[in-house]
């Protein structure tokens, strides 16, 4: 086992307090994201109830991480990936069972 293994607590907690493990399923439902990178607002995302993801450390940045189901091979990709991951170490995201 490495310590990045399942039931391995991650230091983060969600909006409720809870504890976020590595291997737990959160939910980013409720969110939107914005920024002004590309000159026009809204350019974000807003996130609903079909938006669960499990925790993972990404070996790649170092970081714990969500399981987005994309791969950063576009600047779109690498965006999207970076607001949802922002929302996961902000505690903005909710345990699920």
């Amino acid at each position: 086992m490495t310590k990045h293994d399942c039931a391995t607590s991650t230091g983060l907690k969600d909006r409720n307090g809870i504890n976020i493990k590595v291997g737990d399923f959160v939910s980013l439902d409720g969110n939107m994201t914005a920024d002004d990178s590309m000159g026009v607002l809204p350019n974000g995302w807003t996130f609903d109830e079909t938006d669960v993801y499990e925790v993972y450390f990404d070996e790649r940045i170092g970081k714990y991480s969500l399981k987005l189901g994309v791969e950063p091979d576009t600047a779109y990709n690498c965006k999207y990936m970076s607001h949802a991951v922002s929302l996961l170490h902000s505690g903005d995201v909710e345990v699920v069972k």
